[in-house]
């Protein structure tokens, strides 16, 4: 369960990150 909570967080911030360094380089 706990496994399975980290790599949605870890998805979210990686798919996230690219969203944000997208809007931070225009």
């Amino acid at each position: 369960m706990v496994r399975l909570k980290a790599v949605t967080v870890v998805l979210d911030f990686w798919y996230g990150g690219s969203r944000w360094g997208r809007y931070l380089q225009n």
